[in-house]
């Protein structure tokens, strides 16, 4: 849990997919526990895009400043209602990972969204 790799955007899906811009690549953070992320039996992912419009957010987004361990060139939101699998082949290009206390805010967010239903 918490690679960050670079995908092809068209392979990322959001929930309004009407005002969003395109981009060659977007920029995913990997949700899922390790022991699936490595094993070579399991061809999808689970992960969570990041956005860069900061206006745009949702309550359930998480905010990732730019630092030397997650190699971020922009502050962004990691966007926790499009959440989703794609094939482990999209991530070519690693970046590099969240800090504990991301990955913190990420289980924390999880739990309140799928425990206590969607927050408006």
């Amino acid at each position: 849990m918490g690679a960050i790799w670079r995908v092809p955007d068209e392979k990322i899906k959001f929930p309004n997919n009407l005002f969003r811009k395109y981009h060659n690549e977007r920029v995913v953070v990997v949700i899922e526990h390790s022991n699936f992320n490595f094993d070579k039996k399991e061809d999808v992912i689970l992960i969570a895009p990041l956005s860069s419009q900061t206006l745009q957010h949702h309550c359930l987004d998480i905010l990732i400043k730019p630092d030397e361990i997650n190699r971020l060139e922009k502050e962004s939101y990691i966007r926790m209602r499009a959440i989703q699998f794609i094939p482990k082949s999209l991530c070519n290009k690693y970046i590099g990972k969240m800090t504990d206390n991301i990955k913190c805010d990420i289980l924390a967010t999880l739990n309140l969204y799928i425990n206590n239903g969607q927050v408006n």
